[in-house]
This record gives C-alpha cells, sequence and structure tokens, in this order.
C-alpha cells in the first residue's frame, strides 16, 4: 500500500482470478481512501470499478468469439489457448495535494495489445489536473518542443527511431504535436510525463 505521511492514497480495493475454457483473468482494482474527500472518493471509485468490469466483460466476450472461431475453423480444444486478460495499476505519485495513477490493461492471444488509463487528481479539489495546470498557458509548445528534442537525441543515439513527416507513407503517423487529450501521468519527483501508445508514433521495433 503506498503511503504518504502514514496515510493510504491508492490501495487494492479487490482482486481476482477467473479462467474458463476461452479466457484466463487476473485483476487488481484500484481505489482512493483516506484523501480527506469524501465525495472524490465515491465518485473516482465507482468509475474506476465500473470501468474495469466491464472492459473484463468485453474482453471475456471476444475471447469467446475468438475460441469459437478457432473451434469453426477445424482447430483442436485441446491445443487452444486462453486469451490472458490481465488488469493492475501503479502510483506514479502521491505527494502534498497531487495523485497520479495509472490503470493498465494487458491482453494477450495470438498478438498482444495494451491500454493504459491516467489519473491524475487535486485531492483538496477532486478536479482532474491538466498539462495546463502543470506547464501553464503555453504547455502545447513547452511540450511538443521537449517531445521533438527528445524523439531527436533518442535518434541520433541509435536508442529509437520515429516515424518521419518527409516519408510519404509514415507522415500520417508522424508525430504532429499534442492537442488537450494527450495522456500523461506525473512521476515521483513532480515531473510531467506525456504517453504515447505503441506504435503510434514510431514503429514497434
Amino acid at each position: 500500500i503506498p503511503l504518504v505521511g502514514q496515510v493510504a492514497r491508492v490501495f487494492t480495493f479487490r482482486q481476482y482470478e477467473q479462467a474458463d475454457e476461452s479466457s484466463y483473468v487476473q485483476v487488481q482494482l484500484p481505489a482512493l481512501s483516506n484523501t480527506g474527500n469524501g465525495e472524490l472518493e465515491q465518485r473516482i471509485n465507482q468509475e474506476i470499478s465500473a470501468k474495469i468490469d466491464a472492459i473484463v466483460q468485453q474482453e471475456k466476450a471476444y475471447a469467446k468469439e475468438n475460441r469459437q472461431a478457432y473451434l469453426d475453423t477445424g482447430g483442436d480444444p485441446a491445443q487452444y489457448i486462453p486469451t490472458k486478460i490481465t488488469i493492475d495499476y501503479e502510483v506514479k505519485h502521491s505527494q502534498g495535494d497531487i495523485l497520479s495513477f495509472v490503470i493498465n490493461e494487458s491482453v494477450s492471444a495470438a498478438n498482444a495489445r495494451q491500454e493504459q488509463f491516467f489519473y491524475n487528481i487535486h485531492l483538496p479539489s477532486g478536479r482532474e489536473i491538466t498539462l495546463q495546470d502543470m506547464l501553464g498557458e503555453n504547455y502545447k509548445q513547452i511540450v511538443d518542443s521537449s517531445v521533438r528534442q527528445q524523439m531527436a537525441q533518442r535518434e541520433a543515439s541509435g536508442e529509437a527511431e520515429y516515424f518521419s513527416p518527409e516519408d510519404p507513407l509514415m507522415k500520417d503517423a508522424a508525430f504532429q504535436g499534442i492537442d488537450s487529450s494527450q495522456p500523461f501521468y506525473i512521476d515521483a519527483g513532480g515531473n510531467v510525463v506525456v504517453v504515447f501508445p505503441k506504435y503510434s508514433i514510431g514503429p514497434g521495433y
């Protein structure tokens, strides 16, 4: 249980596993507690619970359809590997008035995919923290400049490659700048970390 001044802010409210012939599910459901804002806790906890329950039911339905399609095409039931659905969370920042955490969803079948849901909360008001709150009115220019600078550094060092706006085939996938819905979290040092889904601005490798 992550602690702040000996007061728990995020904890595992429910943990369970489910298994059947088409899927294997592992879930750690986070919840807020002792924030001093009861309305916030109720709202966020209900939202998280509903979101995760919906994800699990949707992914189990997809897994069932995939197994049936496998069998319909002559697949051996004994050889079928159930889809693995994992949901957990990670606290990124829990100091003072700010709480930042991420819920991770991972689905592994013939291929793997991931999705993340970010929560950045100002505890006294219960309000969602925005990039503008953290970086000021020029947040877009600040983030865009920093991202481009880091991309150039990583490419120069051979650490990574990114889709190029000069490449006719990849220009639509190249980084064009963030928008108001840009996902981010706040790290332990209070820094903003913007997050891009895999394959969104660069090749998978």
